[in-house]
């Protein structure tokens, strides 16, 4: 996102993700992950930002000639002559400098570059929310 120029916007606009920590009910601690080393490996930070809050500052970076493709099943990337080609359910191609996906827990941009990630039941449940710090 540093590339294109939108990182300072993401970042005034959502929520860096240093650590992510489970509770119970009662407020008690049951897991805490500290994801700064996996930015680091990634070089890459997490930032929480609403999906189309996301789109509305893509959209209005991306310069004319750019193409948002909705509806598109991804079934494999390739990488020609520095450049990235995305193939679809179709076999519909498309070619670019760069891609962004926004499809989800279960992206399949996510498992094509990071591999298969099994699911663990811990018979929990979750509600997810994001609040400013105090």
């Amino acid at each position: 996102m540093k590339d294109i120029g939108v990182y300072e916007r993401l970042l005034s606009e959502g929520h860096e993700i240093k650590c992510i920590e489970t509770k119970s009910e009662s407020g008690k601690s049951l897991s805490k992950v500290n994801i700064e080393k996996v930015s680091k490996e990634y070089k890459s930070n997490s930032i929480g930002v609403h999906p189309h809050i996301l789109h509305s500052i893509l959209q209005q970076k991306i310069e004319r000639d750019a193409r948002i493709i909705f509806d598109f099943f991804l079934t494999e990337i390739l990488y020609k002559k520095g450049k990235v080609v995305i193939v679809g359910s179709t076999l519909k191609e498309y070619e670019f400098d760069f891609i962004i996906g926004r499809d989800g827990l279960h992206s399949n941009l996510r498992k094509m570059i990071l591999g298969e990630s099994p699911y663990r039941d811990h018979s929990q449940f979750c509600w997810r929310g994001i609040s400013s710090s105090v």
